[in-house]
């Protein structure tokens, strides 16, 4: 039997070069071995998204900024398969190495992963409207040497068990910033590493695309102090027994409603 994987898109359409950088994702995943369940959750005031048929599309109300840990967990209880893979809609692979990945997460039976083994290479416009014009063969090198990547920031891989075991995305990370890295954290804690086989990182370049970045850096310095504090208290700080005693306080089934912020 063939093996089909979820993907998970979260978006809010900002401005045309959001959107833009969403379609060309989408053609990116359609690209991909194995057969497919592509979901785009859209997070916003009114949806705005007109998506193929072949999109699960789904609608969440949110007034206030985007909050990329609630729309995940949307996702994947709307997810149908075991391997799901939740990207950002501004971040890719070249296809070949994200095929790749794709075969060792699914022959090894990783319970986690990610693709790239350095932080995103940030693209200029220019190389942006290059890859909105051919994204199945781009594969470039780097533009930055930033280094350093959250195993769930910007293109990340688990199993549905896995993402229960840790109780899916951590929802108190109100707007964007912070709750890559506490997923990363979790699958730590659970002892789930590179290096004792369970977590896979493979070598390959990430590319991020270009989009005007005002409104994120805005809403980003909003809440960079609070998550920050969040991330050191509770995924820092707290020593494993207190960490796995409040895990063990986390009710599963009230994460990822598509009311949370519908009547605020």
């Amino acid at each position: 039997m063939e093996n089909t994987i979820t993907y998970i898109i979260p978006h809010r359409n900002v401005d045309i070069h959001r959107k833009k950088n969403l379609m060309v994702v989408l053609d990116w995943v359609r690209s991909l071995k194995y057969k497919k369940e592509i979901i785009v959750v859209e997070q916003d005031d009114t949806a705005k998204l007109d998506l193929p048929k072949d999109i699960n599309h789904i609608f969440i109300k949110n007034d206030g900024q985007f909050t990329k840990s609630w729309a995940m967990n949307v996702g994947i209880k709307a997810s149908t398969n075991e391997l799901i893979v939740m990207c950002d809609s501004d971040c890719f692979f070249n296809v070949n190495n994200m095929n790749s990945f794709l075969d060792k997460m699914l022959k090894e039976k990783y319970q986690a992963g990610t693709p790239n083994h350095y932080n995103f290479t940030r693209l200029k416009r220019d190389d942006t409207e290059r890859v909105h014009e051919n994204i199945k063969t781009f594969n470039e090198t780097r533009k930055d040497r930033a280094d350093g990547s959250a195993l769930g920031g910007g293109c990340f891989a688990a199993t549905k068990k896995a993402l229960h075991k840790v109780k899916l995305w951590d929802e108190d990370f109100m707007g964007w910033g912070g709750e890559d890295s506490a997923m990363g954290s979790k699958f730590w804690k659970e002892g789930w590493t590179y290096d004792g086989g369970q977590a896979l990182r493979t070598n390959y370049l990430g590319y991020h695309l270009w989009h005007p970045s005002k409104s994120d850096t805005d809403g980003y310095m909003d809440n960079k102090k609070v998550n920050a504090d969040l991330w050191n208290h509770r995924y820092r700080q707290l020593s494993l027994r207190e960490y796995k005693k409040w895990l063990s306080t986390i009710n599963i089934n009230e994460l990822g409603n598509k009311n949370r912020f519908k009547d605020e």
